[in-house]
């Protein structure tokens, strides 16, 4: 199974599992940092990735015996792409959510995220539910062609 990356990317809140009641309880914070990066090979040109606006929290949930479960990426999460050739640039709103299944590793998104495999040409704007394998429902753009020009 090839994992998307998925650094920004969207991101954010989805469906919860009620936990048992002497499981640990929900912790929550921010999700963190996320540094400036270059995707190289998604699109025939570099392309950075800055987001100035992050206030994306997450909420981790436990099972009886205190390990994770699910950690659900909710909040504001705004990316600038930058065609690193052209100097040509998009702003998105990438806010998710994002669900990490904890125990199978699994990646759910929904709402808007970005998404691109390492090595494999391809930069997907998502609307909708897709998974780390970038099956899903919902609608897709080529990213590369919104910063071609």
């Amino acid at each position: 199974m090839r994992l998307m990356r998925s650094g920004i990317i969207a991101l954010a809140a989805a469906l919860a599992i009620a936990a048992p009641a002497s499981a640990q309880p929900p912790t929550h914070g921010p999700a963190g940092d996320i540094p400036d990066f270059t995707i190289d090979g998604a699109c025939p040109f570099p392309v950075l990735v800055h987001t100035p606006v992050n206030r994306e929290r997450a909420t981790t949930l436990y099972d009886a015996a205190g390990n994770p479960v699910k950690t659900i990426i909710t909040g504001a999460l705004f990316a600038r792409l930058t065609n690193l050739d052209s100097g040509s640039w998009v702003d998105l709103n990438v806010s998710g959510p994002l669900v990490i299944d904890e125990i199978n590793g699994v990646l759910t998104f929904t709402g808007h995220s970005l998404g691109w495999f390492d090595g494999t040409p391809g930069l997907r704007l998502y609307k909708g539910r897709y998974d780390a394998e970038a099956s899903g429902t919902g609608t897709s753009v080529d990213g590369c062609a919104l910063l071609a020009g």
